[in-house]
């Protein structure tokens, strides 16, 4: 992280562990867990950066939308807006088994969408360290 925040690089160390979970479970094919730890993934990713940018700690919310508007302008946002937006429906459906598809996310998550979940969130959280310069 630009900033030495202790707070910031744990949160951002968990983002990287969290993503490479979602890969691991991608394999091993529990989908829905990938897509579950794809989201965590980001959203640990924003809160760190929340963390590094403002010195506070971030809001305990778990829109990626949200998060993102905190440290991102409108215009940024719209670069990765298609891909916070699926991700973040990955934590609907992983989370609650009653939403959106009134089935569990073991039943509803297959193999490519977990796999559409990871590649978003690693492309979002490589943007994201692009644009904020931080080194892993």
């Amino acid at each position: 992280m630009r900033e030495n925040s202790s707070d910031a690089n744990l949160w951002w160390q968990q983002a990287q562990a969290d993503l490479e979970t979602a890969e691991i479970n991608w394999r091993n094919k529990r989908y829905y867990a990938c897509s579950f730890f794809s989201q965590q993934a980001v959203e640990k990713a924003l809160k760190a950066i929340i963390i590094a940018e403002t010195k506070k700690m971030p809001p305990k919310i778990h829109r990626l939308y949200e998060l993102s508007s905190v440290i991102l302008t409108h215009e940024e946002i719209k670069e990765i807006l298609e891909k916070i937006r699926k991700v973040d429906l990955a934590y609907l459906a992983s989370r609650y088994p009653d939403m959106p598809a009134k089935k569990t996310a073991a039943e509803t998550i297959d193999s490519q969408t977990a796999w559409d979940h990871y590649f978003d969130a690693k492309e979002v959280i490589e943007w994201l360290q692009k644009k904020f310069q931080i080194q892993s």
